[in-house]
Parts: structure tokens; sequence; C-alpha cells
């Protein structure tokens, strides 16, 4: 399946608004490869990010929900460290510096993801549409 969304990402801060829940991390994440941002909530005991880590995140669509599971398996056992399932449920859209950027809410079972972006991933990512979000740790 191919990527709509691929980027190397460094780890610049984690639970930044100071509130600290029992095994949830929101974790806030810089493009390296472009200059996007990704706020994300982790499930801490999964996945252990620290500060300055290098994390590879693909994002890849989900046309049919109902095979996800064998799909993800065969995914992740050779490349990745997890995969959260979400749905988007809002797409807004912004100018900064002359520059246009979207940006992408994702609902993951209770997890939420924000990713702000520029260029064309966001004419392939619609409202309501179901995404596989993985996660590799380089270290």
């Amino acid at each position: 399946m191919k990527e709509i969304y691929l980027n190397a990402m460094k780890c610049v801060a984690k639970d930044p608004d100071g509130r600290v829940y029992q095994k949830i991390t929101r974790i806030i994440l810089e493009g390296i490869i472009n200059q996007d941002e990704l706020w994300m909530d982790i499930n801490s005991d999964i996945l252990k990010i620290m500060n300055g880590d290098i994390v590879s995140v693909c994002l890849r669509k989900t046309e049919d929900i109902k095979s996800i599971k064998e799909l993800i398996k065969n995914e992740t056992n050779t490349k990745f460290d997890c995969v959260m399932i979400g749905i988007v449920f809002s797409i807004q859209s912004s100018v900064e510096n002359s520059k246009y950027y979207s940006t992408a809410y994702v609902s993951c079972g209770g997890l939420l993801v924000k990713l702000k972006f520029r260029g064309v991933f966001g004419k392939q990512l619609h409202l309501n549409e179901y995404v596989r979000i993985y996660i590799k740790i380089n270290r």
C-alpha cells in the first residue's frame, strides 16, 4: 500500500501543557525532511519515545476496514514499532508567512493526532476517511 505521507521527524516535546495522564503521553514532532508538525497522544507503555528521538512517520489510507487486521499484521512485523488506526474528523487550511498549510485531525479511539503540513498530501486525504499511522523510532 502506498504512503500518502512520509517524513522523518524529531521529538521536540513531551506533555507540553504539563498534564500527566496514566499511560498516555502527548508528543510533538517536527519534520526533518519537510517542515511539518505532528502532535499525537500515544500509549506510553507501548511506544517509549524520548525528547530528541528521530521518528519515521508514515500515513496510509484504509479503504477496506474489514481487512485491516491482516494488513497491519504483515506491515508491523517488518518495519514499524506501532500502528494507530483512526478516522479523519477535521481538515483545516491556513496561511502563515505567505505559505499555505493544511491541518488534519485524526481520532484514534480517543487518542488524538494533529498533523500540520504543506504540499499536495492534503488533496489525498478526506473527511471521515480511515487512515493508518505507522511509527518507527530510529535509535
